[in-house]
C-alpha cells in the first residue's frame, strides 16, 4: 500500500462547514442530515475549531443529567458552536501524506483531521473512515 499517498486524494474536499457563531442545534441538524460526524467551524474560510457529533451529545448530557430531544439533543438554542468547539484543532496541511494523517489520527482521542493550506485556510477533511476505506480498497 503506498502509504506516500497525499491526503488530498483521500479527503473530502470543501466539507460541510459551521461558524462559531451558529446555534449548537444547526450544527446538529447539518450533522444529521449530512450523515457526518465532524464539522470544520471556520471564520472567513479559516479553520478556527471543529466540532462533532460527540461534543453535542456531552453537552446535551450535561444539560439534562442525559439526551434532551433526541439523540445529542441540546433543548436550549442559547449555545453558539463556539462553547463546545474544540479551538486550534489538529491539522495537516496540503502536502501531508496517508501515512501523516494516520500516525496522528491513530493517537486517539479524535477521528478527523482538518486540512489546510496557507494561512490556515481549509481545504477538506479527512477522517479515520477515510483511511479505512482506503485500506480496505487496497487489500
Amino acid at each position: 500500500m503506498d502509504f506516500d499517498l497525499p491526503v488530498l486524494r483521500v479527503m473530502t474536499a470543501n466539507p460541510v462547514t459551521v461558524q462559531a457563531r451558529q446555534h449548537v442545534n444547526e450544527a446538529r441538524t447539518l450533522l444529521a442530515a449530512e450523515s457526518i460526524h465532524h464539522l470544520p467551524v471556520v471564520e472567513d474560510d479559516r479553520l478556527v475549531g471543529i466540532i462533532s457529533s460527540s461534543d453535542i451529545v456531552k453537552l446535551g448530557m450535561a444539560l439534562h443529567d442525559g439526551p434532551a430531544d433526541g439523540p445529542g439533543g441540546v433543548e436550549d438554542d442559547s449555545y453558539t458552536v463556539d462553547a463546545v468547539m474544540h479551538r486550534h484543532p489538529i491539522a495537516v496541511g496540503v502536502d501531508a501524506t496517508v501515512r501523516e494523517a494516520a500516525r496522528i489520527l491513530a493517537t486517539g482521542g479524535f477521528h478527523s483531521l482538518p486540512v489546510v493550506g496557507y494561512n490556515n485556510i481549509l481545504k477538506g477533511i479527512v477522517t479515520s473512515t477515510d483511511l479505512i476505506n482506503l485500506l480496505i480498497k487496497r487489500l
